[in-house]
This record gives structure tokens, C-alpha cells and sequence, in this order.
């Protein structure tokens, strides 16, 4: 056993090391504020590994198992973000968690709760520096081809589909990344106008120059920055109070609402070009 405890140290060590190397590597905070609920059939050393150096939290079912009951498992699970199974079906699921006195529509809501997903998914988004979409990893769900790391797809003939897949995705987050970055700096700075924004946007819709707007005096501005200087400060002041995993998952869940909205926008605008460019050549034809 101290052999094999010496040798996982090793493994740890060498992971840590590589992680180090670059203290500008994506991989270090793609699981930042999560915490990953690890069951008892998933390879628990090479998940924790991987969580770890990552920025995440795990939590093993095999600590826990005996101390869920339907009095506790609230409390339990609260801060579980993610659920790492290798089960076929929910209700496999369900009796592996110990939560056999859960009804069915009682069961359906607890796993909305969390992001329920199958190992591969944590070692795909090593392996890419980023979170991958966790539809395609779900309980029972057909796994996509797991792409080796170690191989240079660019220097090869031939390029998996599977890797256009991801690059496409890397590409559209980067793009995503920094127009969010420069959204939450305003929101941050109290730069961020939202009922200016909705005017305009109104304005767009029905072709209204912005010229024919209605011009906001000085003292209306001051108003409006009072407003919002007000508003910021309460937020600041409850932020503040409020316990340190509150405050990330709130973090977490604007950032993914502005991501959400910033990808509705880019989808909206190609769906209106392509129905454009399809009227043209109708009116050509």
C-alpha cells in the first residue's frame, strides 16, 4: 500500500508540476467555483487529478453514502455542482446516490439542480483548456470520440470531424469571451445603460435614425448615473454580506446569462443574413 500511495504522490506531483509550468494555462481555472460529486463506480484518483489542478472541488460518494437520508441530503448536496456517474439511466443514478425515498416528480427536480455528467467529460475539457457543452455527456447519452491529446491534428492528413467540431467552439468562446469581458467591465464601472440599450434596440426595430431621438438633458444624466450609483452600491452592500460560494454561484450564473445572450444575438443575426441572402436570390431568380 505505501508503494502504491508513493507512486499516486508521484502521479499528483507531476500533474501539479506540468500545471505550474505556465501560470497563464486555461486549464488551471476551467473548473474554478465548481465542486463535482464523484460516484463510487468512476476512476476516483484520476478524476481528482484532474478536478484538483483544475481550480475545482470533489466530494466522493463513498465518504458520504451512509450519511444521506431524507433529512440531511439537502444539506448535503447544496454546494454539488456537478454530478460525475457512469450509469445508464437517472433511476440507476438515483439508487447509486441512496436516494431511493425520493418520488419520481421529487427525483426529476433534483437533477435539474446539477450538471449530471459521465467522466469523459471531465477529461475532454482538460484535454481542450475549456468547459465543453455538457449535453453530449449526459447519463445515457452516446459519448463523442475522444480525441488524443498528444497527437497534432494539423500536422496530419486528415482532420477529424470531432476537431473541426471543437476549434469552431474554441474560436466562437474566445470571440464570446472578450465581447463578455468588455460587457462586465462596463456593468462593473456603471458605464452599462440598460434602458438606453432597450431604446435603442426599439429605435433599430422600426428604422428610426438615432438622430431623431429625443436628446437627454445634463440633469436627467446625473439623475440616471445617481440612479444607477445607488442601485450599485445596494448591490455591492448585499454582495458583500453574503457567504463566499453564494457569491460565486452568483458570478457563475450571471456570466453564464450574458454568455447565453451573446451567442442568442450572434445565432439571431445568421439567421436574418441567410434569410436575407435567400429573399436576393429569390428576387434574382
Amino acid at each position: 500500500m505505501g508503494e502504491e500511495g508513493e507512486e499516486d504522490n508521484g502521479c499528483s506531483q507531476g500533474l501539479d508540476d506540468e500545471m505550474q509550468n505556465t501560470v497563464s494555462n486555461p486549464r488551471r481555472k476551467i473548473f474554478s467555483g465548481f465542486t463535482f460529486l464523484v460516484s463510487r463506480e468512476v476512476p476516483n484518483l484520476p478524476a481528482y487529478l484532474v478536478i484538483k489542478n483544475c481550480g475545482g472541488s470533489v466530494v466522493f460518494l463513498n465518504e458520504i453514502f451512509e450519511k444521506i437520508n431524507e433529512e440531511s441530503f439537502e444539506k448535503i448536496f447544496s454546494e454539488i455542482t456537478h454530478l460525475v456517474v457512469d450509469r445508464p439511466t437517472l433511476a440507476s443514478v438515483k439508487l447509486g446516490l441512496n436516494l431511493s425515498f425520493l418520488t419520481n416528480e421529487a427525483t426529476t427536480e433534483f437533477f435539474k439542480r446539477f450538471e449530471v455528467v459521465q467522466p469523459q467529460w471531465i477529461f475532454d475539457s482538460f484535454n481542450e483548456g475549456m468547459c465543453l457543452p455538457t449535453a453530449e455527456y449526459g447519463v445515457g447519452q452516446v459519448l463523442p470520440p475522444h480525441l488524443s491529446p498528444f497527437i497534432k491534428d494539423e500536422e496530419q492528413d486528415y482532420i477529424p470531424q470531432r476537431r473541426e467540431f471543437l476549434d469552431r467552439l474554441a474560436n466562437e468562446r474566445k470571440e464570446i469571451g472578450e465581447d463578455v469581458t468588455a460587457e462586465v467591465r462596463k456593468m462593473l464601472t456603471g458605464e452599462a445603460d440598460e434602458e438606453t440599450y432597450l431604446k435603442e434596440i426599439e429605435m433599430e426595430k422600426n428604422k428610426i435614425p438615432f438622430s431623431c431621438a429625443p436628446k437627454i438633458c445634463d440633469a436627467d444624466k446625473e439623475a440616471d448615473k445617481a440612479d444607477r450609483l445607488k442601485r450599485q452600491a445596494e448591490r455591492d452592500r448585499q454582495i458583500s454580506i453574503m457567504p463566499k460560494k453564494h457569491v460565486k454561484l452568483l458570478q457563475r450564473i450571471e456570466h453564464r446569462g450574458i454568455v447565453k445572450k451573446k451567442i442568442a444575438e450572434r445565432l439571431t443575426k445568421k439567421r436574418e443574413d441567410l434569410a436575407q441572402e435567400g429573399g436576393e436570390s429569390a428576387m434574382e431568380n
